[in-house]
C-alpha cells in the first residue's frame, strides 16, 4: 500500500491544473429605460386668469415644481444609465476571461 500511495497522489495532480471554481456569473443587464421614465418634465399649464397676482403665484409654484421634476428626472436617468453601463462592462470583462 505504501508504494501505491505516491502513484495515486501523482495521478490526481493533473486535476489541479484546470480551473476548479465555477466561473463568475454574468450580471443581469437592465433593459433600456422605458420612455415614460426617460421623458422630460411636462409643459407648464396656461394661466386661466392672466393677472399679475396669479402670474406671480403660478410662476413661483411652477419654478419649484419644475426644478424638483428636473432634478428627479436627471437623477433617475443618470443612475439607470450608469447601472446599465456597469453591468455591460462587468459582463464584457467576464466574457474576455
Amino acid at each position: 500500500m505504501n508504494r501505491a500511495f505516491p502513484i495515486l497522489l501523482l495521478a490526481s495532480l493533473p486535476g489541479c491544473s484546470t480551473r476548479s471554481t465555477a466561473p463568475a456569473p454574468l450580471a443581469p443587464v437592465p433593459p433600456p429605460l422605458p420612455a415614460a421614465f426617460a421623458a422630460p418634465c411636462p409643459s407648464l399649464p396656461l394661466l386661466a386668469n392672466p393677472t399679475i397676482g396669479e402670474l406671480v403665484r403660478k410662476d413661483i409654484d411652477a419654478a419649484l415644481d419644475y426644478a424638483d421634476c428636473a432634478r428627479r428626472h436627471a437623477g433617475a436617468v443618470n443612475a439607470y444609465g450608469a447601472a446599465r453601463e456597469a453591468a455591460i462592462r462587468w459582463n464584457r470583462a467576464r466574457k474576455a476571461e
